[in-house]
Parts: C-alpha cells; structure tokens; sequence
C-alpha cells in the first residue's frame, strides 16, 4: 500500500492547526501530517507538534514555496496538501486514493466555508463548486497528487504569490489526468466574514485590471497576505 503525508502549510493558524490535523487522523489513519510554519508568531508550531505533527519551520511567506518545503521533508508517496485553516473528510480522502489508483496524476475537491458566511458567500461557494466540476480545476485550500508527479513538475511554481495551485492543476493536465473528486472539505470562511462585499470586490477589479502579471506580486495582495482576525 502507497504511503501517504499530509502537507500542511501553515501562517499564525493557532486557532485552526489543531482541527485540522485531527480531522487529517480521523480520514487517513497513521497518515504523515507534515505542518509547515511558515513565519508563525503564535503557537501553531507546538499545537502542531503536540498532536504528533512533524513541524518544519520557515520563513517564506509564500505558499508555493511553503508547500513544496513541506512535499521535501514529506515521506509519502501520496501528497496531500491541505491549508491549515481546513478539514479534510474520509469521503474526500478516500476518492482521492481511487482516483490515484485508477490512474489519476492529481486532483482536488469541492470546498464549503464554514459558517456563518453572508449570503452571498453560499452563492459564490455553489458557483466555484460548478466551475471546478466542469472544469476539472481545484482551489488551494485541498490539493493532492503522487509524488512522481510533484518530482516531475518540481513542485509549485515559486514565481506566483496567488494562483499557483490553478497553475499546478494547469501543468499536471499536460502530463496526466486531474481528478476533482464530487465531496467537500471545510474551509475557513474568515475572510469572507472578515472583509465587506465591497473590499472584496474592489480587491477582485484589482486583479482583474492588472491580469495575470498580480500574481507575481505580494503587492495588491491582502487578502492573501495581511491577516484580519476575528
């Protein structure tokens, strides 16, 4: 049987870590969880450790490079990259491994925010779970692949502050098959909660009017890179 590890990076996520990795125990059983640290200042490293976490420290503060610190120090030849503030299910996991098993090179899955979220945030949660079906691409907060396929594409691309688990779908449909399973994980609604309709807005206009080339630059990027706490 394929071993499998958890990639879990991690920016100040005390207040998540730890439900996320056991929600990780209960779906995969004897699984590698692998929490990456990325510029914490608050407990997450220790939370992380004392559920029997391998913790890897850094200091990036960019998620592609985050996830592919923590796919080097991972034993698995399964990875799974899972944000810090989500909640795998056994639902997800499994159809993962099927997927994997049938063939697949990498996958996703659908998301839900956790509640409560405004209105228009379940409209947009229904919209993006119909963009992944039909496009067969995945959000970043759930990611996962075999390790042959992280080695050949060397991982995520270190250039990109946002968009880089789009741009890992992308590259991983050029060598083999992507596999959105049809289940949810959890997701942190904080920033949904945390940002009015018209910030997030005016942040989506924003990107949109620069075009790809926002990506490349943490600049403009807030909503990836200057946390609101609730």
């Amino acid at each position: 049987m394929l071993s499998i590890s958890f990639v879990v990076p991690a920016h100040n996520e005390a207040a998540n870590i730890q439900d996320c990795i056991v929600a990780i125990q209960r779906a995969a059983p004897g699984a590698e969880v692998v929490v990456v640290a990325d510029a914490c200042t608050d407990q997450t490293a220790q939370l992380a450790s004392q559920l029997g976490a391998l913790v890897v420290l850094v200091e990036h503060r960019q998620i592609a490079a985050t996830r592919n610190s923590g796919a080097r120090a991972a034993s698995g030849d399964t990875l799974f990259f899972v944000d810090g503030d989500t909640r795998v299910t056994p639902a997800v996991v499994q159809a993962a491994q099927a997927a994997l098993e049938a063939g697949a090179s990498g996958g996703g899955a659908l998301f839900r925010f956790d509640r409560p979220v405004p209105p228009y945030a379940l409209i947009a949660e229904k919209l993006a779970g119909l963009f992944c079906r039909l496009t067969q691409m995945s959000g970043g907060c759930i990611l996962y692949c075999t390790r042959s396929t992280f080695d050949r594409l060397e991982g995520f691309n270190t250039r990109l502050y946002a968009g880089e688990e789009l741009d890992f779908a992308h590259r991983v449909k050029k060598i083999g098959r992507f596999r959105v399973v049809p289940h949810a994980v959890i997701t942190s609604g904080r920033k949904i909660r945390l940002y009015t309709g018209g910030e997030l807005l005016a942040m989506v206009w924003r990107l949109f009017w620069k075009g790809p080339r926002a990506l490349y630059d943490r600049n403009g990027l807030e909503l990836w890179y200057q946390r609101r706490e609730e």
